[in-house]
């Protein structure tokens, strides 16, 4: 842990130029997954490795989609509208956001960014000192800062409001793995509030038993719009070579919540190589 950090340190301090970029990913890369990235053989942490260094991750599609409020029009556009959550407001700065004028519950989060989600029941009046902090700290960084993500390089550093699906802190991601227009995997996200469970399935719900950043759950059954996830994560892939599309399912109902270029910045945490080598097969066959 004390190497992580030094390690760390000494990458944000390197310059923000395309060379640097290259040697800070290259570093971590090592450093996270003990080897050197190949092209051979096509694991999937090495693919995403020569995503994050290529010309492609800096394609304005690729641009607008990791935006969590430009990536709205794009799914409109792609599959209709109502398929998002509403949103609120968007703020330049945390002293912009008045909760007394949102009627109903939300969420606050970095439109340029992940993770600093904040909760708020719609009988909040205020922010507490704590989730201000949050919210303004998550301002000053970015995943170009911290993980020199290049797709996230000209956003702007924003705050979204949007409603809070009735599941709210419980709620559970539905994210799909695409190649080349094709879904070929699902990992299902359960336990934000408690101990976070990662479940892996192929394109026809059978289970693939692996680890895949953290501990595996119960399996689950289908969906009971599984059908519709399969239909519509295509649609919104087709401008990629791979991508994640991330959703919520509320009831009858789908939301996209993002789509993700560079799943756990090329360093996503396999419990084996046999588990990377059999996760990979699903991806790139």
């Amino acid at each position: 842990m004390i190497c992580r950090k030094i390690i760390r340190r000494i990458l944000k301090h390197l310059p923000q130029a395309p060379l640097f970029d290259r040697l800070h990913n290259l570093i971590f890369f090592v450093y996270s997954n003990h080897r050197l990235p190949k092209k051979e053989g096509k694991l999937f942490n090495d693919y995403l490795y020569f995503l994050k260094n290529s010309q492609d991750i800096t394609d304005i599609y690729r641009q607008v989609t990791s935006d969590k409020i430009l990536v709205k029009d794009y799914v409109a556009s792609k599959i209709g509208a109502n398929y998002t959550p509403k949103t609120y407001g968007i703020y330049s700065s945390v002293d912009e956001v008045d909760l007394n004028k949102i009627e109903f519950s939300c969420v606050l989060k970095p439109a340029h960014g992940n993770g600093s989600v904040i909760f708020c029941s719609a009988d909040k009046q205020s922010l507490t000192g704590s989730e201000r902090e949050t919210l303004q700290a998550a301002l000053k960084t970015s995943p170009y800062l911290t993980q020199r993500e290049r797709n996230y390089m000209h956003l702007r550093k924003r705050l979204i409001c949007e409603e809070m699906l009735p599941a709210g802190k419980y709620i559970k991601d539905y994210k799909v793995f695409c190649y080349n227009g094709v879904a070929k995997a699902i990992q299902v996200n359960s336990g934000r509030q408690s101990t976070t469970t990662m479940n892996i399935y192929d394109r026809n719900w059978v289970p693939i038993d692996i680890y895949y950043n953290s501990v595996r759950g119960s399996w689950e059954d289908k969906p009971k719009n599984f059908d519709e996830l399969l239909t519509f994560a295509p649609i919104l892939s087709n401008d990629f070579e791979f991508v994640r599309v991330d959703f919520f399912l509320s009831g009858n109902r789908i939301f996209v919540g993002e789509l993700t270029h560079l799943p756990n910045s090329t360093h996503g945490k396999f419990g084996c190589i046999d588990d990377e080598k059999k996760f990979s097969n699903i991806i790139f066959s």
